[in-house]
């Protein structure tokens, strides 16, 4: 456990070394002499390290997809107990001749009890699964979002080097598509 605080600790000082925006954030927090107090490094990590938001919303994503699967699994299953349970008295109401006429109406009635019951049930089902579509219509774009935040710079909130792999594979796939001359110019503004 040590060890794997220690590294990335490491990513956090060798990045503010190597990125200039990083290297600005911790040379003001240092000119303030603050503690290095785990909670600290942990927010600095958070808010100079992509990777790391990345990693806490990816958890957060997985978190909240586990919590809808399971939900839906209990909702499927108690939906399969009621229709094996529906199909248990219409199985009983199988086989009614010879029955007297008082029988047949307790029967009807019985099975129209049933299946009232088994449309509000199902009604039921549908509204809790309507909401579990909207968690995860939620948690897709919270996914979107998280996507957005690998690609971009936490400092400077612009595109990062991901971000200018993956246009360049795409404007590579359309070139190779469209047979078109791909160009690509590269500027360095202010040794950045």
């Amino acid at each position: 456990m040590r060890r794997c605080r220690h590294a990335k600790n490491f990513k956090l000082f060798y990045a503010s070394g190597e990125t200039p925006a990083v290297k600005q954030v911790m040379g003001n927090l240092i000119a303030g002499r603050p503690d290095f107090t785990p909670e600290l490094l942990s927010g600095l990590r958070l808010g100079c390290l992509s990777s790391a938001r990345a990693a806490r919303a990816m958890d957060s994503f997985g978190d909240g997809i586990n919590q809808v699967i399971s939900g839906i699994l209990g909702k499927l299953e108690v939906a399969g107990s009621d229709a094996g349970d529906f199909q248990s008295t219409l199985s009983a109401a199988s086989g009614a001749d010879g029955r007297s006429p008082e029988d047949l109406r307790k029967l009807v009635d019985g099975l129209l009890a049933a299946t009232l019951k088994m449309e509000e049930r199902t009604k039921s089902l549908e509204g809790e699964l309507q909401k579990s579509g909207d968690q995860v219509r939620d948690l897709r774009s919270k996914l979107d979002n998280v996507r957005k935040e690998i690609l971009t710079d936490p400092l400077t909130n612009i595109a990062n080097r991901k971000a200018f792999d993956d246009a360049v594979r795409q404007a590579q796939a359309k070139q190779a598509e469209n047979a078109v001359q791909l160009t690509l110019l590269l500027c360095n503004i202010d040794h950045f």
